[in-house]
């Protein structure tokens, strides 16, 4: 059993969008190009003022992040330090160790 043709797809396969010719098309995309290019990098942010907001806004988050982050770990790693040394200052059994073992210089 043959189904009958689809007009809709007859007209969908002959349809042309034939657009009308723009002799300046070219010349309006170089000058764009150009323009483009000769944009300033401040009047460049001014114009995307938001996006630039937002990226400088999230470079100060992530700065401060990290450096919160990081003197965390830092100030972690000197209170080990200073506890070990301070211990190792008063602890008399830590004390007669150093004492007791040779030095051995390389």
């Amino acid at each position: 059993m043959n189904a009958p043709p689809n007009p809709l797809s007859h007209a969908l396969g002959t349809w042309r969008i034939v657009p009308p010719g723009d002799p300046q098309f070219r010349t309006a995309v170089w000058a764009r190009l150009q323009a483009a290019r000769d944009t300033r990098w401040a009047a460049y942010v001014r114009q995307h003022a938001a996006a630039s907001c937002a990226a400088l806004a999230l470079a100060v988050v992530a700065g401060g992040w990290l450096g919160q982050w990081q003197a965390h770990r830092q100030a972690t790693q000197d209170r080990e330090v200073l506890a070990t040394t301070y211990l190792s200052e008063i602890d008399a059994r830590v004390i007669a160790d150093t004492h007791a073992a040779p030095h051995v210089h390389h």
